[in-house]
Order: structure tokens, then sequence, then C-alpha cells
């Protein structure tokens, strides 16, 4: 029988849902117990946050690649719901290096590092800190969300009035760990961080076990992507 709160969902012969790898997910299982779906989107591409590219047939001024993924586009050991429907679609993955050197850009300037974490003691040694105790604090708070109901936080309310931008602003004393913070919540997220909740984003880190887990490639949320790229786990089953 299908989940009780996908039964009660289903009104009548068709389930309305995005074309994005939740709401096409949701359609796959819903479709394999036997449920008549039709999909619908807003935007004229599948794929919501994934989106891969491939250079243009017709113009030689732009260098040739085999494809970009443009918005979501790694997984790591610990997400086995979409390393198996990789599987099961028959998408293969393959490890990202971590052997050349990282770049942190920063104000016209650029740092190389081959660690998780750009060593910014050299160009600031209390923005160093700064960051190191930002992430365990982060880290810490994220761990009283249920990952299930994140709303029941002893302090959901507090944190989601909160934007990420506002909380940091509040609680860091260098602007350069403000302005290193805020570049790791929009490579992770997407987004800026002034617009997600604080409670959205510490609900985020909690699932992908600590903000050092979720930067790391090698046994991180970074160690893999997905061959000729992630867009096509939503193309293949629409």
């Amino acid at each position: 029988p299908l989940p009780s709160l996908l039964r009660s969902a289903v009104t009548g012969k068709y389930l309305y849902v995005d074309k994005n790898i939740l709401g096409l997910s949701s359609a796959r299982l819903l479709v394999s117990h036997g449920v008549d779906v039709v999909v619908l989107e807003a935007v004229d591409r599948v794929g919501g946050r994934t989106l891969t590219v491939h250079p243009p047939d017709d113009d030689p001024s732009v260098p040739k690649f085999g494809w970009a993924d443009l918005g979501a586009s790694y997984v790591g050991p610990s997400q086995n719901h979409i390393l198996r429907l990789c599987k099961e679609l028959g998408l293969g993955t393959y490890l990202c290096s971590d052997k050349q050197d990282f770049i942190h850009y920063s104000k016209g300037r650029q740092f190389c590092y081959q660690t998780t974490w750009p060593n910014l003691w050299w160009s600031n040694p209390l923005a160093y800190l700064e960051v190191v105790y930002m992430c365990r604090l982060m880290d810490n708070m994220s761990k009283e969300i249920p990952l299930d109901k994140p709303w029941k936080a002893p302090r959901a309310k507090e944190w989601d009035k909160l934007t990420v931008q506002d909380f940091l602003s509040r609680h860091c004393w260098t602007k350069d760990g403000v302005e290193f913070l805020l570049a790791l919540c929009s490579n992770n997220n997407t987004a800026d961080g002034h617009e997600m909740s604080l409670l959205y984003y510490l609900w985020y880190m909690c699932q992908g076990g600590g903000l050092l887990n979720l930067w790391s490639v090698k046994g991180g949320a970074q160690e893999r992507k997905i061959v000729g790229g992630s867009q096509q786990v939503c193309l293949k089953m629409a």
C-alpha cells in the first residue's frame, strides 16, 4: 500500500507535482503503486535546482567541453537515496579530485590552498579563529533540530526570524570572517545568506553531517559527481 502521507494526498486520478528531483521521484513512486500521475512544471525545463549545460555546436568562440553543472552537482557517501536512484537509472558517478589547489578569491586577491579550509591565518589570524569558532557553534546549534520536524526545534521561531546574514553580522567580529562564512553558505546552497533563514540553514547542515562534511571532498558531501551531469537524474525520470 501507499504510505499514508502520500495516500491522503491523492484525491483523484491524478497527482500534480513539480519536475524537480523530489517531485519526479515522488511521481515515480506513485506510478510504481499503480497511480496515474500528471506532472506540471512552471518553467520550460525539467530539473529544478539541477541544470547541466553543453557547449553550443554552432559557436566556435565558445571553448569545447563535455558538460558543466550550474546548480546542484555533488553527491557524497552518506546520500544513500540519490546514489540508489542513480544506480536504478543507470547513471554512473566519478570521484572528484582534491589534489589540485583550491582558490579563495576575496577583495581582488586570491588565496591558493590544498586543505579542506582555506588558511586564513596568514591574511587575518582573527578571521581564521572566528571561522573555526562559528562553524563549531553552528554545528552544535544544528544538533538541536529534529530532521523530520525542524519547526519543532526549541528555538525554531527565533531562528526562523533571522537570516543567516543577520546571525553572522550579530555574532562575528571581523569582516573577513563574515565574508568567508557567507561565501560558504552561498556555495553550499546556491543562495545568498540574506535569502535564507537561520533555521533552514542549520537544518540543512544537520542533514549534511555538519559544515566540515558539507565542504569536504574525500569522504564528504562533495566526493562525487554524476557522469554526464546531475540534471540527467530528472531527465531520465521525466
